[in-house]
């Protein structure tokens, strides 16, 4: 009991860790309901088929549900991997360790640009090193785009992080209240152009489901 307790903490404290809110963290997709085709959909493209995938749609109608479901499915999935290499190596008679925290991050659109604001005034990390980061995650979540305040530094940095990853076949998630035409519109067509590219685009069409009553 007590040790299954202490896996359930260090999951948890792993899953933060990626940067999952708190208020999604028991959240799964059976917890979704009247969007099954969309949920196959998602899970194929991004599970099954390694791909990346652009979720579309107005507010609360269950991207970030839905991309913070795929980061956790992710998360599993690399943990898995880990430890099946921790057990080949070790029936080697090879004892390093191998980390078993992915290579996955979770990381809403404003904070990106908050993070790479702070580094300005910071000697520890530069603008840079935060790009690199995001850029080397096999598995990257960014959520909410075209929320933050779109200004040449912002649209030059956003383009930078998403050609990297384009160019490096990263799995990436986006997801927007806007759909690729007006990504293109108000940040930039090589954007958009290059997240078309990266994957597939699901559009969610749903009533905002933090406005109804329970």
């Amino acid at each position: 009991m007590w040790d299954e307790r202490r896996r359930k903490e260090h999951y948890d404290f792993q899953l933060r860790s990626v940067g999952i809110p708190l208020r999604f963290m028991g959240k799964t997709f059976d917890d979704l309901t009247g969007m099954s085709d969309k949920i196959i959909t998602c899970k194929k493209t991004v599970m099954d088929e390694g791909q990346s995938l652009f979720l579309t749609g107005g507010p609360g109608v269950g991207k970030t549900h839905i991309a913070v479901a795929l980061t956790k499915l992710m998360f599993d999935k690399h943990k898995k991997r880990a430890q099946e290499r921790q057990e080949e190596l070790r029936k080697n008679g090879d004892y390093r360790l191998v980390s078993d925290t992915p290579s996955v991050a979770f990381l809403p659109s404003v904070e990106l640009f908050l993070l790479l604001k702070h580094s300005f005034n910071s000697d520890s990390v530069s603008e840079l090193e935060i790009i690199e980061k995001f850029s080397k995650k096999d598995f990257l979540v960014i959520d909410d785009v075209g929320s933050e305040k779109v200004s040449d530094w912002s649209r030059q940095v956003f383009y930078t992080l998403i050609d990297r990853r384009y160019r490096d076949m990263k799995q990436t998630v986006i997801t927007s209240n806007l759909d690729l035409k007006e990504i293109a519109d108000v940040i930039d067509s090589r954007i958009a152009s290059r997240i078309r590219e990266m994957g597939a685009v699901v559009k969610i069409d749903s009533t905002d489901k933090r406005l109804k009553p329970k």
